[in-house]
């Protein structure tokens, strides 16, 4: 596992993806949801201006999922 520096995240990968998990090893109250998500859209935003050196036309693919069972009890407000 690597802990992101100043940041409430954990990251494991898992064959050729990566997991992240908020509140651990310190617990972040109820912001799981908003500090995912902040995270997913860094690394969308990463991987949509990145260019492969050796192929500048391709554009690499990502998919970013977050569980349902853990946005509903978001307060977006």
């Amino acid at each position: 596992m690597y802990m992101l520096d100043h940041c409430p995240y954990q990251v494991e990968t898992i064959g050729d993806a990566y997991m992240i998990v908020s509140g651990l090893p310190e617990r972040n109250g109820t912001r799981h949801v908003k500090e995912i998500g902040g995270v997913a859209l860094n690394i969308l935003t990463s991987v949509l201006t990145f260019t492969i050196p050796h192929q500048p036309h391709r554009q690499l693919a990502i998919r970013i999922g977050i569980p349902p069972k853990y946005t509903r009890k978001v307060n977006w407000m």
